[in-house]
């Protein structure tokens, strides 16, 4: 029987909307407010699958899981996501929940031994993305 452990984090994090390609009054156009530096308090959810350990129970190595998602997380907290992952700050990608959410997969997944099934990150209450890889 497949099984999902499920490990969450929190960070604050600022960011902004802005594309290179774009004027300063293109990106204001485009995305009003979103175009100034705001914070969020962001919910971060790993999801591991797997057929669970004879004898354990367990589907991954929970320690292994904790030090890969404390190192996102120091990474992350207090910074500004434009100019702390690479990835955002060339302005060609926005650091949305979805565009976050495949950042955060793309770095678990090389760290952690046992099958990430999904990456979910929320900047509030009522809005987060859910990425899944081949999907």
């Amino acid at each position: 029987m497949d099984t999902i452990l499920l490990r969450r984090f929190r960070f604050t994090a600022t960011h902004s909307y802005s594309l290179a390609h774009l004027s300063e009054e293109e990106n204001r156009a485009r995305f009003g407010a979103l175009a100034d530096p705001h914070s969020h308090d962001y919910l971060v959810e790993v999801g591991v699958g797997g057929e669970r350990e004879v004898g354990t129970g367990f589907v991954t190595d929970l320690g292994e899981l904790a030090r890969a998602l404390e190192t996102l997380k120091s990474q992350l907290n207090e910074s500004h996501l434009n100019d702390s992952i690479d990835v955002f700050h060339a302005r060609t990608v926005l650091p949305s929940c979805e565009q976050l959410a495949a950042w955060v997969y793309s770095r678990v997944s090389t760290t952690v031994t046992d099958p990430i099934r999904w990456v979910r990150v929320f900047e509030s209450d009522d809005l987060g993305a859910e990425f899944r890889p081949g999907s």
